[in-house]
C-alpha cells in the first residue's frame, strides 16, 4: 500500500449459473442464446459441448452448442438410438 497500489481484493460479482430446467446442468461460460447458437435441422451438434457444458473452442466451435433444454432432450433421445461407429469394441458407456 506504501508504493500506492490497492492491495485489497475486488468485490466478486460471480453468481453460479442456474439449470435451465430441472434435470439439467447449467451451462458454464455459455453465450447468450440466439438463432445461431441453436441446433439448425441436420446441423452437426457439438458433443463434447453436449456431455460436459462446455466447448473449449467456444464460440469458434462450428458445431451447434445446444441451449433448449427441450431440443437438448430430443438430441439426447436420438443419440441413444443410434450404434456407436466403434461397435463391440467401444469403450464408451
Amino acid at each position: 500500500a506504501a508504493l500506492g497500489f490497492n492491495v485489497l481484493p475486488k468485490q466478486s460479482t460471480f453468481t453460479p449459473p442456474t439449470a435451465p430446467a430441472l434435470g439439467l446442468r447449467p451451462s458454464i461460460n455459455a453465450p447468450i442464446p440466439t438463432p445461431a447458437t441453436s441446433n439448425p435441422q441436420g446441423g452437426r451438434v457439438c458433443v463434447q459441448y453436449l456431455c460436459w457444458a462446455r466447448c473449449d473452442r467456444g464460440s469458434t466451435c462450428p458445431e451447434a452448442h445446444i441451449m433448449d433444454p427441450e431440443e437438448e432432450m430430443r438430441v439426447r433421445a436420438k443419440f441413444k438410438l443410434q450404434e456407436c461407429n466403434q461397435g463391440a469394441s467401444c469403450t464408451r458407456t
